[in-house]
Formats: structure tokens, sequence, C-alpha cells
């Protein structure tokens, strides 16, 4: 098992008033994912469950190329300096968007 090397006692989210910046859009952020559900299942339906899910993660991508784009340097540990454990996310996200997409239409939701 890997230790982590990064120190989050130095981020910027300690401040106090990016705190209460960033608490309202994590809430927003949670609430996009119902408002996902939504689109996900009609969207699967007429296209097929995984074109839906590619075109979910293609715009996504496409969106945060064009931030890493404009953002400048971004300082970071390489991937093989992370525990293993915190790369899962890249894989549990597809994992729900997929199941979303299969389950929307079936449990009530248009």
């Amino acid at each position: 098992m890997q230790s982590s090397s990064i120190d989050i006692t130095e981020t910027p989210a300690t401040q106090p008033g990016l705190r209460l910046l960033l608490l309202p859009l994590v809430i927003l952020a949670g609430m996009g994912l119902s408002v996902e559900a939504g689109l996900l299942g009609p969207l699967g339906v007429q296209v097929g469950h995984l074109w839906a899910t590619l075109s979910i993660f293609g715009v996504g991508s496409a969106i945060l190329f064009l931030l890493l784009l404009f953002s400048g340097p971004q300082q970071g540990p390489a991937l093989n300096e992370l525990p293993r454990w915190q790369l899962i996310g890249g894989f549990l996200g597809p994992m729900y968007v997929i199941v979303l997409t299969l389950a929307t239409p079936h449990i009530g939701m248009p």
C-alpha cells in the first residue's frame, strides 16, 4: 500500500472565504447529478445506452480540454506517484453513468 506524498494542509480550500464559495458549488454539482440522470435515460433510449454514455463523456472531455488549454501550466504529481485507490474514480465515473443510462427509463423517469 502506497502512502500519499501530497500535502493537503496547504491547499487553497483552507481559506474560509474560498470554502464558503465552494460549498454552494458542491451542492449545485450534486443537484446536477439528478438532472444528468433525467437526461441520460431518454438519450439512451433514442441513441443507445453506450452512445449516450460516450456523448456525455465526450462533451465533458472537450470542456475539460478547453479549461486545461486556457488555464496555463498545472502542477501536480504524476499518475504513477498517486495511491492506486485514488485512481478508482476513473472507473467508477463511467460505471455510474452507464447504470444511470440503463436504469433511468425503467424506474419511472421519462
